[in-house]
């Protein structure tokens, strides 16, 4: 799960019932990297919005770490991605890298991930 999508779903949008959708699939597991975690507290917390649900939502999800591989993989990720003038941050080309390694899907609705395969975009 991006951030992106964590956010849609927090607020009740029509891209967050997708969302909801897919977290409550019995045929989906889902994931979250502890840097979107890190990135969802602290958007709750500079926009001073109540902390508990972004809380309950990422305690309520298995977490995938970054390993040494992956760092250096999400490193040419956005290298190379910054290199063809595409706008990526470095937590998003982890979110990619790790995809990659572990076989997932991304599930976002940041039109960073338009034409990365392991996107599924809301």
């Amino acid at each position: 799960m991006d951030t992106y999508a964590l956010m849609e779903y927090l607020d009740g949008s029509i891209r967050g019932q997708k969302v909801r959708d897919i977290l409550e699939s019995k045929s989906n597991k889902c994931y979250l990297l502890s840097d979107n975690a890190a990135e969802l507290v602290s958007i709750y917390l500079r926009r001073k919005w109540d902390l508990a649900p972004a809380l309950q939502l990422i305690r309520g999800l298995p977490p995938l770490l970054l390993d040494m591989d992956s760092a250096e993989d999400a490193g040419r990720i956005h290298a190379k991605m910054r290199e063809k003038n595409k706008h990526i941050g470095l937590i998003d080309a982890i979110l990619i890298a790790m995809a990659r390694r572990h076989g997932l899907k991304i599930v976002t609705g940041d039109q960073h991930f338009k034409g990365v395969p392991e996107a599924i975009l809301i």
